[in-house]
């Protein structure tokens, strides 16, 4: 899941009341929220918290049947649409719509968070779609994410055969953000930052912003 954030002077206003969002980097500490864009729509309760404070949502998912779903009973403020993160194309038309929701007072920047989405994509379509965010994001854009990593690997799972991970290696993962242009902010691996009934996963936090 990723979407894209235009941040606003406001930050009084931003409560999120989701405990991942209030505990990573991405909480009302840093600029609030006025504009997203959710893509890989897997985490349904975020769009109900924060689309309820009057934020604008801009969603996406490869599922034509999901979007369609969502869209049923979406708030005013909550907008979804069919998107492949290894097409450019779709990646770019979203970051579009997200600084279109940008605020000239914030330099029209963006904020992108992944959460529990990287390690979904395999290694060619993670590449196209990086490069992607490369192409269509600017300066001052800062990108959160989210993913289990290598060292999950060998872990016992709730959820385990049948369902895809890559597990993700953090050093050569933060090379390529670097290598697209982008500073690592803040990193940090390891548990207890995202428990999910019996598993305390390893994952990966990454703060990166585009050069």
């Amino acid at each position: 899941m990723f979407f894209f954030v235009p941040p606003c002077s406001n930050r009084s206003s931003c409560k999120t009341g989701h405990a991942f969002m209030n505990t990573f980097p991405i909480s009302c500490s840093n600029p609030c929220i006025q504009a997203l864009i959710f893509v890989f729509l897997s985490f349904c309760y975020l769009y109900d918290t924060v689309a309820s404070q009057g934020l604008r949502v801009f969603s996406g998912d490869l599922s034509s049947k999901a979007v369609d779903n969502l869209q049923k009973n979406a708030a005013p403020n909550a907008t979804f649409s069919v998107c492949d993160v290894s097409n450019p194309e779709h990646v770019t038309s979203l970051v579009e719509q997200a600084r279109a929701g940008a605020q000239e007072s914030d330099n029209f920047n963006l904020t992108l968070y992944n959460r529990f989405f990287m390690h979904a994509l395999d290694e060619a379509q993670e590449l196209a779609y990086l490069e992607a965010l490369s192409s269509a994001t600017k300066r001052g854009d800062t990108l959160y994410m989210e993913y289990r990593c290598s060292l999950d690997a060998p872990l016992a799972k709730e959820h385990g055969k049948g369902h895809y991970r890559r597990y993700i290696e953090t050093k050569k993962l933060v090379e390529l953000l670097e290598r697209l242009d982008f500073s690592i902010k803040y990193e940090i691996t390891g548990q207890g930052m995202a428990k999910y009934k019996a598993e305390d996963p390893f994952v990966s936090r990454i703060i990166c912003e585009r050069n």
